[in-house]
């Protein structure tokens, strides 16, 4: 409107009105630049950071309340996209575009309402063609859509191609096929650029159509202003100032709509968070395992193999070594008891009482499951110990005792940094810190698979012997070496073949 009265004064000669209006604009466009460049943006930065962390921690905590077999349908690297990729794409064509839809609402609304200060008939034809191009996005929403989880499914499967070609970098490196690397990585990257491709045609054909459409509105609102004129109901320099407002009128309402089109895109994303299945926490809660028996047990992989465990009976307080060749199902057999396999025929009772009908939560209390590839994170040595949990001091000292870590602790000291992957520790300190963090819940039951594989003998058998001679705890252990110094301590040998 400043512009139309400059206009208008400077069309009757009125110097010092003109020069008032050019200034009034001016300072108007310095308070706009000044907003719209900085201060708004660093706004919804923070504000974009903080609904990220917010649907990130969403997202984990209901992975954290799934239970072993649905947490295992995808792969750790899938998960990983869910943080990354997805998360990315809700930032830039979810939240991006909410900011982008709001001010340009906002804009459109006082174009809009400056309208009516030349002819109201100018307002009623934004209003109506405003409407429609708002509407227009609907007909792209669902390709849109469609495209938007074709596109995080090829982020999930890249992320896990790539994963695994670094890691097997030494193999190809000492087989020098270094080479396959890139190649296995151009064949994954092909799959990921056909549907980045997809979505941009799919946006881009969106787009141009609103476009396209945005473009006639105006041509249509210039042809109203025009008519106006020649009937005498709006002077000169109305003219620019309607063709101006018009432009960011229709221009934001195009803009509005475009990014509509893509916020729906991203409903596809938080459907896949929604099919994370929350495990519910239902069922009797049991405090003392008195006995867990197997129950025609059969176990199928994902590659269809199967394992039929015969009828199986543990008993409180006794000590059992599980025996049997290399794949007969030792470890198979421990991941069943501790409820991280669900078996696809048969049960698996806990003092006479189905799995299915227990508490899941309450059951992991008293078992403690300690395998041979021990899982340690980023943090201190105490952390990794105790996983943040409130251990009384003696029994954590108990625990680093009965698992041979006692000198590596005296040496170190409990806040010694563990680095990621654990690559600053031996396989065998690895093993003696995992026993130490499960002998440290001071669990009813406890599952040991090959934990001392990586131990020298001397201390093996000492760390067994402690153990074993733990007289208020059911001991279930695979070992491929038999000390003749332990079997004593062994109530029963069970062969699995």
């Amino acid at each position: 409107m400043t512009i139309s009265q400059s206009i208008n004064a400077l069309a009757g000669h009125h110097v010092a009105t003109y020069l008032f209006y050019v200034i009034l604009n001016l300072i108007a466009w310095v308070v706009l630049l000044y907003c719209g460049y900085y201060f708004v943006p660093k706004f919804e930065e923070k504000v974009v950071q903080i609904q990220s962390n917010y649907i990130r921690n969403q997202v984990m905590n209901r992975l954290s309340q799934t239970d072993f077999h649905q947490f295992h349908q995808k792969s750790s690297d899938v998960y990983v996209s869910y943080f990354t990729n997805d998360i990315n794409r809700i930032q830039q064509e979810g939240m991006s575009a909410l900011y982008s839809t709001i001010n340009a609402t906002a804009l459109a609304i006082f174009s809009g309402l400056a309208l009516i200060y030349f002819d109201w008939r100018l307002l009623v034809y934004a209003i109506v063609f405003g409407a429609f191009l708002t509407w227009l996005p609907r007909l792209f929403a669902k390709r849109m859509q469609t495209v938007t989880q074709k596109q995080s499914a090829a982020n999930e499967t890249y992320t896990g191609r790539l994963a695994d070609i670094l890691a097997g970098f030494d193999t190809f490196k000492q087989f020098n096929r270094s080479s396959l690397m890139v190649d296995k990585m151009q064949s994954t990257q092909d799959k990921v650029m056909t549907q980045n491709i997809a979505y941009t045609k799919q946006r881009g054909a969106m787009q141009a159509n609103i476009s396209m459409v945005n473009v006639l509105t105006q041509v249509g609102m210039s042809l109203l202003s025009a008519i106006l004129f020649f009937n005498h109901d709006i002077k000169i320099g109305a003219l620019f100032s309607v063709g101006t407002l018009s432009g960011l009128l229709f221009s934001s309402a195009a803009t509005a709509a475009a990014s509509y089109a893509q916020i729906a895109g991203t409903q596809a994303i938080f459907q896949k968070y929604q099919t994370i299945i929350v495990a519910p926490n239902q069922g009797h809660s049991i405090k003392t395992i008195k006995k867990i028996t197997l129950q025609d047990v059969v176990v199928r992989f994902k590659n269809d193999d199967t394992i039929h465990f015969p009828p199986l009976t543990f008993l409180a307080n006794q000590k059992y070594m599980i025996v049997g060749p290399s794949g007969s199902g030792k470890s198979t057999l421990l991941r069943v008891i501790a409820g991280q396999l669900v078996p696809e025929h048969g049960h698996v009772l806990y003092n006479d009482r189905p799995e299915e009908l227990i508490d899941n939560q309450s059951l992991r209390q008293g078992i403690v499951f300690v395998t041979q590839t021990p899982y340690l994170f980023s943090g201190t040595l105490k952390e990794n110990i105790t996983l943040d949990r409130n251990i009384p001091e003696a029994q954590l000292r108990q625990a680093i005792k009965q698992s041979g870590l006692s000198e590596f602790v005296s040496e170190k000291g409990l806040d010694c940094q563990i680095k990621s992957g654990a690559e600053n520790l031996s396989g065998g300190q690895k093993q003696r810190i995992a026993l130490a963090r499960g002998l440290a819940l001071n669990c009813q039951v406890i599952l040991l698979d090959e934990v001392s594989s990586a131990i020298d003998q001397q201390a093996a058998v000492a760390i067994e012997r402690d153990i074993l001679s733990m007289s208020n705890k059911t001991v279930l252990m695979i070992t491929h070496q038999q000390h003749a110094a332990v079997l004593p301590l062994i109530d029963k040998v069970v062969s699995i073949s």
